[in-house]
């Protein structure tokens, strides 16, 4: 393999893996845990739902 085809590759997945990192810490800020004692959901931030498991 040539240098300058190992460079290439090697931004390539230098970039990808950083792309892969900064798309899940968008997507772990947008979700959010909620606990019910029993278990635990994760939902879109913000949403707004009531607990109906004591009814």
């Amino acid at each position: 393999m040539k240098p300058k085809t190992k460079v290439i590759l090697g931004f390539a997945i230098f970039f990808i893996a950083a792309a892969s990192v900064i798309g899940y810490g968008y997507y772990a800020e947008l979700r959010e845990p909620h606990d019910f004692g029993e278990f635990t959901v994760e939902v879109p931030w913000g949403s707004e739902f009531e607990d109906i498991s004591s009814i």
